[in-house]
């Protein structure tokens, strides 16, 4: 179903998340603009 494969795209997001060095995650701008992307 839809609402499955919703499910796993976000298990795989947050996932990939984890994997992102904290680095990454110091310039806001950069976060929010990934967060409007999806």
């Amino acid at each position: 179903t839809r609402a499955l494969g919703l499910l796993l795209m976000v298990e795989m997001d947050i996932k990939m998340l984890k994997k992102v060095p904290p680095l990454y995650f110091h310039p806001k701008p950069s976060v929010e603009s990934l967060l409007h992307h999806k």
